[in-house]
């Protein structure tokens, strides 16, 4: 089984258009439908189980319902580029954490926790453009600049991943 961990803030959206890290502002959603869209491409070229690891996951319930207003427009982005998401990590962050936004100090362990739980996911890729703090990690990490967010070659290094793991 293939598994790509999607961060959102800094990949599907970038900081230059957040003020303040807004991810709702003046009736607008803050995510990019072009990113979004090479997502889309990512997943459609292989047999991709997509998992949220993003604090986005807390605007959904247990089984990815929406719960709010930014993941239902969300929800609705993804349905209409074809992305299904399958699950999200457990979130291991403290309230510090969430007021300072130091997600980056939790982040790995949410993802070797879920990858301990799915002994059956053979590939995996993460892209999130912070650094995860982990060496292991790392070597399956694609960090795009939060400035850019996911790009083109971004998506071509994804496909290239889950393609070679196919051979």
């Amino acid at each position: 089984m293939d598994i790509l961990f999607i961060d959102i803030d800094g990949v599907l959206n970038t900081y230059s258009k957040l003020s303040a890290n807004a991810v709702w502002e003046n009736g607008k959603l803050h995510v990019d439908e072009d990113k979004v869209k090479l997502l889309s491409k990512i997943v459609q070229s292989a047999d991709i189980q997509l998992i949220m690891h993003s604090g986005w996951r807390l605007f959904y319930d247990d089984l990815m319902n929406p719960i709010s207003r930014e993941s239902e427009e969300l929800s609705k982005m993804f349905f209409r580029t074809g992305i299904i998401v399958s699950g999200k990590t457990t979130d291991f962050s403290s309230e510090e954490i969430k007021q300072n936004r130091k997600f980056s100090l939790v982040k790995a362990e949410e993802i070797k926790a879920w990858l301990l739980q799915h002994p059956e996911c053979e590939n995996y890729l993460i892209i999130d453009d912070l650094d995860l703090r982990d060496a292991v990690l790392k070597q399956h990490q694609i960090q795009p600049d939060p400035a850019l967010g996911l790009t083109e070659y971004d998506a071509e290094k994804a496909i290239k991943h889950f393609s070679k793991s196919k051979v």
